[in-house]
């Protein structure tokens, strides 16, 4: 020993005060007394090793260095990047393996290769930790690489419930085009076309460069090839499509014109215009009854429009719409006349699905099947159609006899955007509601109404049709 630093003792023998990791991570480090020697990543970087240590942490090692045909001379392994390799050697000299979102995929298949069970279920735990996170789509490229059945559907289901999140993800452009697939043939996505659209847009570039090509019209629509028949392209926001989509080189001038004239009323015959249906996260979530109205008072009778412009202050998921019922009706209250003898006033709000029960009931003078029909529509701020349905009037709720109808899948609402509900074709004779609100406050929700061009009758911010919405947050 040396005597140093006022009598100081160092150790001058590098084992010392060394734990039995610490020793062996210098003697990987150093290269000290190594016995083998691969060949790794396709450059082929030479790195050392103990076959002792190695075949006594994998049984993949123990056979290749003493089976029946051991491995004699340098070893090669392509398929295995260096940092991957240097990580399983550290882990089976030490017992520590880093993994992270960026290296899982690799270390999962070192692991499987080498028959590493340790590392490949801290793989399997880092993945699970992803698969309902931001980088979802991580665990999803890696779930489909690796055949993971209950991992890829619980992050395709993720992706489907946070899509703006997902996709913004930096290692969602990276995908294969197998996962972009998977995500773009979704029925419920959680976001605009738009968002889809944009995504989509970024993720070709991303693999032109990726695949070391120029980013054209040929290289764009070979990498799309296959995938451009899931993007709704008539419901992308025209200005975007306009701006962004028509200048991108990915569509053709027949593709883009079919696109603009759908704009103007034509059926789009090459791209779907079918909305997507995001599912909601928290399917036990409360139901909501928000109504604009105080009281009902005249009988309306009209096949027209009647619709109502709208913003929210927050995203949300819009499960019904809320009408008045037809006139001639029983009810607790009484039974309406068509002259309206009778008027029910009531300020408050339902806060659940249930408070909305059904109670009107049919008379002799009740309306066919047929005339108890009608149809709603959503459309967004670029007159996209958000969401088409016929809907039946007969069942009501006991607010002045309104009719509360949920949708068959709910619809994402986002705060940014502006909204118009439309209600047509209503045959029987109803009621309408006055005194209306222009802004409808309930649980943090704040709802404003504005009056809509589309209107050809009664309906405005101060009475009409329209009685309110239902939602869940």
């Amino acid at each position: 020993m040396d005597l140093k630093n006022n009598g100081n003792i160092e150790p001058v023998d590098w084992r010392d005060d060394k734990t039995l990791q610490d020793c062996m991570t210098y003697m990987l480090e150093k290269e000290a007394m190594c016995d083998v020697t691969f060949r790794v990543g396709k450059g082929r970087k030479s790195i050392k090793a103990h076959k002792n240590i190695l075949a006594s942490r994998s049984d993949v090692f123990h056979t290749m260095f003493e089976g029946s045909l051991p491995e004699k001379e340098e070893i090669d392994i392509p398929d295995i990047d260096e940092d991957t390799f240097k990580k399983i050697l550290r882990y089976a000299y030490t017992d520590v393996v880093k993994i992270s979102n960026k290296n899982v995929t690799s270390m999962l298949y070192a692991a499987e290769k080498y028959m590493l069970t340790t590392v490949k279920t801290k793989c399997s735990e880092r993945l699970r930790s992803t698969a309902t996170s931001a980088d979802a789509v991580v665990t999803l490229s890696t779930a489909n690489q690796f055949h993971l059945e209950d991992l890829l559907k619980e992050s395709l289901q993720y992706i489907e419930e946070n899509t703006e999140i997902c996709l913004s993800s930096s290692y969602a452009v990276e995908l294969n085009s197998d996962c972009v697939q998977m995500i773009l043939m979704s029925e419920h996505l959680s976001c605009s076309e738009t968002e889809v659209c944009n995504f989509f847009l970024k993720w070709i570039e991303t693999q032109c460069t990726m695949q070391g090509q120029e980013v054209n019209a040929k290289n764009m629509r070979g990498i799309a090839e296959g995938l451009m028949r899931f993007i709704r392209f008539p419901l992308v926001e025209k200005k975007y499509f306009s701006n962004e989509v028509s200048h991108s080189k990915l569509l053709t001038k027949d593709e883009i014109i079919s696109v603009y004239r759908y704009h103007h009323g034509e059926k789009s015959l090459l791209f779907s215009d079918k909305p997507r249906y995001p599912m909601i996260p928290n399917k036990n979530g409360q139901t909501i009854c928000i109504y604009r109205h105080a009281t009902c008072n005249y009988t309306v009778q009209s096949c027209l429009t009647h619709a109502l412009k709208f913003h929210l202050n927050r995203s949300i998921w819009l499960k019904g719409c809320i009408i008045f019922g037809p006139a001639e009706t029983h009810n607790s209250y009484g039974r309406y006349q068509a002259d309206n003898e009778s008027i029910v006033s009531r300020n408050d709000y339902y806060d659940s699905e249930e408070e909305c029960r059904p109670i009107i009931e049919s008379t002799e003078d009740s309306h066919n099947e047929e005339d108890s029909k009608f149809t709603f529509e959503l459309t967004d701020d670029s007159d996209n159609v958000v969401c088409w349905e016929v809907l039946d009037i007969t069942s009501g709720t006991s607010f002045n006899n309104t009719v509360a109808l949920t949708f068959e899948k709910p619809i994402l609402l986002k705060s940014e955007k502006q909204y118009t509900i439309s209600v047509r074709d209503i045959k029987p004779q109803t009621f309408l509601g006055i005194d209306c609100k222009s802004v409808c406050i309930k649980d943090g929700v704040t709802i404003t109404f504005e009056n809509s061009p589309k209107s050809t009758v009664s309906t405005n911010v101060t009475q009409g049709q329209i009685a309110g919405i239902m939602y869940s947050v």
